[in-house]
């Protein structure tokens, strides 16, 4: 991880090659570097996002949460950013979106309201296909 934070402070551009590369990385988000995770998603650049793909889908998202919906709400991270914390917060199955929904709905900024729109519409697909699956309808969540 700290070579990674460095080879980001010497080229902030260093992923240009790649980034449209997916990568499993297993286990590597252990409990003993979250705090390493932590303070690199504070830093904008290219780390930061490869590291909000590389968290999609994996259990350290959910240790993640707090850090994740900050930096989702944060209006001076860009777009990108801003989508792909949504992305990891969404791949967590306890992750309520509803206090991040009215938060970016009470921002009213473009970025907030595209990134709104696009929780609500994945919660609602997720939860057409569990209500499909039950037979029975799901509320998403109550304002």
């Amino acid at each position: 991880m700290i070579s990674l934070d460095n080879l980001a402070e010497i080229d902030p551009m260093f992923r240009r090659s790649d980034v449209w590369r997916k990568f499993n990385v297993g286990q590597f988000f252990t409990a003993d570097i979250l705090g390493e995770i932590r303070s690199a998603l504070t830093k904008p650049g290219s780390l930061r996002n490869l590291l909000l793909e590389l968290l999609n889908g994996t259990s350290a998202a959910a240790d993640l949460i707090p850090d994740l919906s900050g930096l989702m709400k944060d209006p001076s991270a860009d777009g990108q950013t801003r989508r792909l914390a949504l992305e990891s917060l969404l791949s967590v199955p306890a992750y309520d979106l509803s206090t991040d929904f009215a938060d970016l709905l009470a921002e009213n900024s473009l970025t907030a309201l595209e990134t709104a729109s696009k929780g609500l519409m994945e919660r609602s697909a997720a939860a057409e296909a569990g209500s499909a699956r039950s037979g029975r309808g799901v509320a998403l969540f109550h304002l």
